[in-house]
């Protein structure tokens, strides 16, 4: 499966792997009806064709009446590698190894790199460890050496588990850049434009998938970052797309002016017959591909996965992956120098620094920083395929670099491209979280990259009057927006006399900020960090409160039932005569905070605290009051209004009542002279 996925590299498994035949959707309505027998010569019939779907069904049904047969629980095991659901491979795998089949002898090194590729590193070890000591086979020698770069893999897997890189964010693309089936190359385009290719078509899924007619190709996409959001990906209509070819793997050339490609054959079920392709750009019409010559194609291998990129000389370089013959083994990186008269120079091998006798795919190279990206199932990591880096140029690297937590996982990552600015890249992975068409690793996304800066802000609090001069013993709140607005507390400070004070941030997210002083009107900021473009390291911001001129809003406090938060009728009131006041007030802001009696925990009267103040908010937004003008606090049993129970220590019903409310308190930088005075009453309904 992971042949295709990765761009119609290796040859090993073909697209129709996912696909149901009409055939078999036939059968498989009479399968109680088949003999054992012929069960299994329909499932070996199918897993020859590379059905690996249709071939499960059979298997299974097959093992039904002989759940010991090693033969049908080896193919299981490993179809269900072959389609990457690494925990349900792990099961059969076990079992294999149980039967003590001798003519299986290596069921516990594939349960154990199952148990690596589904993160559990100490068993995956155990179980490398127990295959190395016992393994007889002509190919010990060999099977030692990989089994023990497993195991250094899972050492890698555990320490990286514990050193999660902070200032990296992975995301994955929604449904308007992936779907179901696969998307893979992505390649970031200026500043708002992802060029990627993806099976997006239905019928890639569907039974019948090669019936005559039918486009299921891989085609190039291209989505658009607008308003915040990715539009929905959309063929591109230049001549890269063809009906007969799978088309992927696009690369721009540094000017703009070319772009490669890789168009892909079947040359069968199960190989894919892969080369490079460039266009021409004539004003804004890109010309018919044409096959690039025998330096960079080179029959009857696969060349695939192109990136295009300056040396430091500002010549051109090709990178690409291939299998040809003079490799180090598998699919190797190589690059070809673009000469002067627009043809390539012999391709050079990158080396063994970099390449290996398993796989290195999906090259990029970033010229600002002479860095050379890929993955590689070869060098030591903690999943199938990781993503490594390397400096250098030619043949001549520095060792190469694995990239580490969060980018890469336990499972297969690859297509790694950065940026210009380095702020942002994408890649591929089929990680869990993937949109799945069978397990939650069967697929291939796209996943987007964000590195955090250090960066700060730095701040002071004044009055309009005097916006120069910092107000000290102002207590400075901020809550982080990106989760829940009302308790996200980010950091909190009180001012010091004439200075500034200075506060990291995450440039990626958004604040509200509340400034307090005793007999000042609080201040209230919503800093949107995520809509803005940061270029510099530290943000300046005034935080503005002003001096209290004393002028009185009159407002009965809101009561609530034991355990209850919906709003009692007669309370609406209150809050109907508050919309009023701030819909006259536009400038004014309110925290409302909401309070409980001692009965229940802590932790739960917390919450029922915020839901209080949170009714009487959401009250105030349905009557047309903006919700960014209101700050909701929950204290909980915190600040009694008065006492929960009498001298005596017996329950106090009406003191109980009193406690459960909400309050309001101003929250204005530009209102003056406002503040709340409440009428005194019991509460009315909530006894």
């Amino acid at each position: 499966m992971i042949a295709f996925l990765i761009g119609f590299a290796f040859g090993n498994h073909g697209f129709a792997n996912t696909s149901l035949s009409a055939d078999s959707v036939r059968l498989n309505n009479d399968l109680e009806k088949l003999s054992p027998k012929k069960k299994l010569k329909l499932a070996n019939q199918l897993f020859k064709k590379g059905s690996n779907l249709n071939a499960m069904i059979y298997y299974e049904e097959y093992l039904k009446d002989n759940e010991n047969n090693s033969y049908a629980i080896n193919q299981m095991a490993e179809l269900n590698y072959k389609l990457r659901d690494y925990k349900t491979a792990s099961i059969w795998y076990k079992k294999l190894k149980e039967q003590q089949d001798l003519g299986y002898p290596k069921a516990a090194y594939f349960h154990g790199l199952m148990l690596k590729y589904s993160g559990q590193y100490a068993e995956a070890k155990t179980e490398f460890e127990e295959f190395t000591k016992k393994y007889k086979g002509d190919d010990k020698v060999e099977m030692k050496k990989l089994t023990l770069r497993h195991i250094e893999g899972c050492d890698f897997g555990v320490e990286a588990n514990q050193n999660v890189a902070t200032n990296v964010k992975v995301e994955h693309l929604d449904e308007n850049v992936n779907n179901p089936f696969t998307e893979y190359a992505p390649r970031p385009v200026g500043s708002n434009e992802l060029i990627y290719a993806s099976l997006r078509s239905d019928s890639a899924i569907a039974v019948n998938l090669v019936e005559k007619g039918t486009d299921y190709r891989s085609k190039i996409y291209s989505s658009k970052y607008v308003d915040g959001a990715w539009t929905p990906g959309t063929p591109v209509s230049y001549p890269w797309n063809n009906i007969e070819m799978h088309a992927g793997n696009v690369t721009y050339s540094p000017d703009g002016k070319r772009a490669y490609f890789t168009w892909c054959t079947e040359a069968s079920a199960l190989k894919m017959d892969c080369n490079i392709y460039v266009s021409e750009k004539s004003g804004s019409t890109w010309g018919e591909p044409q096959k690039l010559k025998d330096q960079v194609n080179h029959s009857p291998y696969n060349t695939t996965q192109p990136y295009a990129a300056l040396d430091a000389d500002g010549n051109e370089w090709l990178y690409f992956s291939s299998d040809r013959k003079d490799g180090e083994g598998g699919m190797d990186i190589w690059a070809a120098k673009r000469n002067s008269n627009g043809g390539f120079g012999d391709a050079l091998n990158l080396g063994k620094k970099i390449n290996t006798s398993m796989d290195e795919v999906t090259p990029s190279y970033h010229t600002a920083t002479k860095t050379l990206y890929f993955s590689s199932d070869g060098q030591v990591n903690m999943g199938g395929f990781d993503i490594f880096k390397a400096t250098g140029s030619g043949s001549d690297w520095s060792d190469p670099e694995n990239l580490g937590k969060p980018i890469n996982s336990s499972q297969d990552d690859m297509y790694y491209a950065l940026n210009e600015a380095e702020s942002t890249a994408y890649m591929v992975s089929n990680r869990p979280g993937v949109i799945s068409l069978k397990s939650e690793t069967c697929c291939d996304d796209i996943f987007q990259i964000r590195f955090s800066r250090e960066i700060f802000l730095r701040g002071h609090v004044a009055t309009r009057k005097n916006p120069d001069l910092p107000i000290c013993d102002v207590r400075v709140s901020m809550f982080d927006l990106e989760q829940d607005e009302a308790i996200n507390l980010y950091a909190e400070l009180v001012t010091k006399c004439d200075e500034k004070f200075i506060m990291k941030i995450d440039p990626d997210a958004d604040y509200k900020v509340n400034s307090v002083k005793t007999n000042f009107i609080s201040g209230l900021d919503n800093l949107l960090f995520s809509k803005m473009e940061i270029d510099e390291d530290t943000i300046d911001h005034v935080f503005y409160i002003e001096q209290i001129m004393r002028k009185k809003i009159r407002l009965k406090k809101i009561y609530f039932p034991f355990d209850q938060w919906n709003l009692v009728s007669y309370y609406q009131k209150t809050l109907n005569s508050l919309s009023v006041i701030m819909a006259n007030n536009p400038d004014l802001k309110l925290e409302i905070g909401g309070h409980c009696d001692h009965m229940g925990s802590t932790d739960y009267n917390d919450r029922l605290g915020e839901r209080r103040a949170k009714s009487a908010a959401d009250y105030l937004v349905g009557k047309g009051v903006n919700n960014d003008r209101l700050l909701v606090k929950g204290y909980g049993e915190g600040k009694p209004l008065t006492a929960n129970t009498r001298k005596d220590g017996s329950d106090d019903p009406l003191g109980r009542a009193k406690n459960r409310r909400v309050e309001f308190k101003l929250l204005t930088d530009a209102l003056e002279g406002v503040e709340i005075e409440y009428v005194e009453e019991d509460p009315k309904g909530t006894m």
